[in-house]
């Protein structure tokens, strides 16, 4: 039996909202548990992505009120201030990621650009010219981590955390000894 449209939204909702099983969220929207997973695998739902927007929501909200009573203490100069403040700082990040997102075209440009010209007619790659241009491509990954940070924050990719199974630790150390000179008998 084919889901309908709605019933596939409903899946990737629940999914989303996090608190059922996907044995629970085929029951109530009458499918398999292996359907649930099929479609949350094929559109790529991330599980309790909605709880998280949530719970993003609610406690910026408490720091937003947090915000406006410390901000309504402040006498009418104070507030002057922290409004021509605000505003500067606010028109000054503005600026900063634009110029970061400028800077990123221009990257993506360069990299295209030298797709192109380490391609040839055929549509095969000239290994020998690509060689030449790894410097300049490296350094467009390193502009790109950089940009992405500073749209971003200092966040760090993805990075698979090291194996802690101790399958490392049992390393014999051998010494070579080497024998100058020696002679036996």
């Amino acid at each position: 039996m084919a889901l309908t449209a709605k019933q596939e939204e409903q899946i990737i909702a629940l999914v989303k909202v996090g608190e059922l099983s996907n044995r629970a969220i085929g029951k109530e929207v009458g499918c398999s548990e292996s359907t649930v997973r099929r479609i949350a695998k094929e559109q790529e739902v991330e599980k309790g992505k909605i709880a998280q927007l949530v719970n993003e929501e609610i406690t910026n909200t408490i720091m937003h009120e947090k915000i406006t009573l410390e901000k309504n203490a402040l006498n009418p100069t104070e507030k002057r201030m922290y409004d021509k403040l605000h505003f500067d700082m606010t028109t000054a990040l503005e600026m900063f990621n634009n110029s970061t997102l400028q800077n990123q075209e221009l990257l993506d440009m360069a990299q295209e650009g030298i797709l192109e010209s380490v391609t040839n007619q055929d549509g095969t790659v000239d290994k020998q010219f690509l060689a030449g241009q790894l410097p300049n491509l490296l350094a467009i990954g390193k502009g790109t981590e950089t940009n992405r940070k500073q749209i971003l924050g200092a966040t760090e990719s993805y990075k698979p955390k090291e194996d802690d199974t101790g399958a490392g630790d049992n390393v014999v150390v051998v010494e070579m000894i080497e024998d100058k000179g020696r002679r036996d008998g």
